[in-house]
């Protein structure tokens, strides 16, 4: 079964008050953002990360809104990566107002890409440096922004602030639109 997507925010629209809060945490941050393009680099070597897998170039313009816009679905949608089936049909029920059964995916940080994702290119592109970023700053030899989400200490905090990095990365060191 195919997910719909849906943007909370157009890409298109202009950067905003987050924008403001990207580049704040880019200063604070420059030395991991450093770190993580030294890896990342070295992974995809020649701007390779900027090419989507159907052989588009991507911009770090592009990336960065992504990351954006993720964060303001969770933020207006809600994040429960680890809510039971019945807390997600009572979170439906309160928001809607009835009792109808749907399948509900968790309300995880997987899910916010994907509803935000104009294209797989760039919820895939996304997705690797989110992974790299969390490489760096866990030290851990892999992980996977899916499992790092629903761990049982994660915050939502940490979570938009991974995202915000992530847009801080893809504006910092992803080409610019043509």
């Amino acid at each position: 079964m195919e997910q719909e997507r849906n943007s909370v925010e157009s890409p298109e629209q202009g950067p905003s008050e987050m924008v403001v809060a990207v580049e704040a945490y880019l200063a604070e941050q420059a030395g991991w953002l450093e770190a993580a393009h030294e890896r990342i680099h070295r992974v995809y070597p020649d701007g390779a990360l900027w090419w989507g897998e159907s052989g588009s170039r991507l911009t770090g313009e592009e990336i960065a809104r992504h990351a954006e816009a993720a964060v303001r679905y969770l933020e207006a949608e809600g994040w429960a990566p680890r809510a039971s089936a019945e807390e997600r049909f009572a979170a439906y029920d309160a928001k809607h107002g009835h009792n109808f059964r749907v399948v509900l995916p968790p309300q995880d940080l997987f899910l916010a890409l994907f509803r935000t994702a104009r294209t797989d290119d760039v919820l895939y592109r996304l997705g690797t440096v989110l992974n790299s970023l969390l490489l760096v700053s866990t030290g851990a030899p892999s992980v996977r922004y899916q499992d790092w989400d629903t761990h049982p200490d994660r915050t939502l905090r940490e979570v938009r602030e991974v995202l915000v990095a992530a847009a801080a990365y893809a504006r910092r060191y992803g080409p610019p639109a043509p």
